[in-house]
This record gives structure tokens, sequence and C-alpha cells, in this order.
């Protein structure tokens, strides 16, 4: 499956987890003229988004049916496995062609498991944790270790100063370079 390359005005972003690190993650994408729609489990948190023009969606499966590209950045494995593969999940909604990405630095075998899932929807599954805390993602100095080509990590510039790339599905997880 090829990923498109993703341009501002033209691809639709969804954002689950907007927490201390998602809700930077996905303002800087606001700021580069990219449309949003976000959920999180407490939408206050979702606020400053809201403010900026994202629209908010109630599930992570809302999400997927309203984007291009899905990412998520949530606390725990049990949280990534419900936002991916649970009934209202972002699989749920997805559609063939859309992409959706694991931000949360997790289980690689759950990094497999959404990969495995996502390929038999023809979704494109993305395993990208980040290393770091709210200061480097307010200011577009995080470390990502996506599962993608090199040429289409170049879509994590908008936050992200430093990004490496994997060779398997659960290798962004594995702290090994």
């Amino acid at each position: 499956m090829q990923i498109v390359k993703a341009e501002p005005g033209k691809t639709r972003v969804g954002w689950i987890g907007t927490g201390v690190m998602g809700r930077w993650m996905c303002q800087h994408l606001i700021s580069k003229g990219y449309s949003a729609t976000v959920f999180n489990r407490t939408k206050a948190k979702a606020q400053p988004l809201l403010d900026a023009g994202a629209v908010y969606a109630d599930s992570p499966k809302a999400v997927a049916e309203r984007s291009d590209v899905v990412f998520a950045i949530v606390g725990f494995p049990p949280d990534v496995r419900e936002v991916f593969l649970g009934t209202t999940g972002a699989l749920a909604g997805s559609r063939p062609g859309t992409v959706v990405v694991d931000m949360t630095t997790s289980e690689p075998s759950l990094a497999a498991e959404i990969y495995q899932a996502a390929k038999a929807k023809g979704v494109a599954a993305l395993d990208a944790p980040t290393w770091a805390r709210r200061m480097p993602a307010s200011r577009s100095c995080l470390v990502v270790t996506p599962l993608w080509s090199r040429r289409s990590s170049r879509s994590s510039s908008a936050w992200a100063r430093r990004s490496f790339t994997k060779a398997r599905p659960g290798r962004g997880s594995t702290p090994r370079w």
C-alpha cells in the first residue's frame, strides 16, 4: 500500500488523545494548515484545539470516519487497544486507504496486532512512538521512531526534529537502535 503525501488544506487529520503531548502535536498541525477532528476521553482537554478550529468527535471511530490520517497518543497499552481495536475504535471507522498512526510508547506485540488488523481492512498502520514530554512537544522538538519509509517520515516535520525509521511492526516500540 502506498502512503499518500500529507498536504495542508487537503489531508484531513484525526487526533485521538489531546493531553500533555497530543494537544501540542495536533496544535502544530493545525497551525500548519491541516484541518483536524479530535477525540479525548475528557472533552475539556481538547478545548484549546477546538478554539484553534478543530472539530470534536464522540469516539475514535467517528474521528476515523472523518479523517485521511488518524494519529493517537494515549496513556497505556489497554488505552491503545481500545482506541484502535475496540468496537468504537479507529479501525472500526477506517476505510481502505486510511492511515492510522500510533504515537504511544507501547507494546511491540500490540503494534503488530494493530498492523495486522489494519492490513486486513486495507488500512496502513504505522507504529511511531514519541519520546519526550510537554516542553519538547510545545516547541516541536520531539523524537519520533516511525515504522514507515524515509520518504513518508518527512510528514512528521511539523512537530519532530528527529525521526528514525524501523523495519517492521512493533520495532518502533522496541528501544534498540
